[in-house]
């Protein structure tokens, strides 16, 4: 596993959605070299020094993409993940009103595999919409998939049935 160098905790409530955040800052970013089993979070806290990288990009979500990546997250019908990868590319960060990440959520789009801090738990686990996701992050702007495109992301998850 990845070792951080900046780990900021999160201050959330430990519920989801979230409560009491101020503003969502959606990020694309690579993973380090021969690290297959790479997050940025761990222990609750964050590696802020992989976002804070030249080739990062990051984008603040208005209340509509917000609206969107919640439901996205916690409210599409139920499915099984499979097992993969995870090698995340995305998070997407909770700020309260004095600037502490409060809630996250780290997405590979790979494996369709996500990560929320605090847990999601039980009853919102398997209810992510991967293809509301992608679009979400080609909206923004951070879609850091240089071998296909949303449409084509979206497209092969249809061709092999997958939620």
């Amino acid at each position: 596993m990845h070792k951080m160098a900046a780990p900021v905790p999160l201050t959330g409530s430990g519920t989801w959605p979230p409560k009491n955040f101020n503003r969502v800052i959606g990020y694309s970013y690579r993973i380090p070299e021969n690290s297959p089993e790479f997050s940025i979070i761990q222990d609750s806290a964050i590696d802020m020094t992989t976002l804070r990288k030249p080739d990062v990009v990051s984008k603040e979500l208005n209340a509509e993409q917000i609206k969107k990546l919640i439901h996205a997250t916690l409210y599409y019908p139920k499915m099984v993940g499979a097992p993969g990868c995870y090698s995340p590319h995305h998070i997407f960060l909770f700020f309260d009103g004095h600037n502490r990440i409060s809630n996250a959520i780290e997405v590979c789009f790979s494996c369709s595999a996500l990560v929320a801090v605090p847990p999601t738990g039980e009853s919102f686990w398997g209810h992510e919409d991967f293809r509301a996701l992608a679009k979400l992050c080609d909206e923004l702007g951070i879609w850091d998939n240089k071998n296909m495109s949303v449409r084509e992301y979206i497209q092969l998850r249809d061709e092999n049935e997958l939620p």
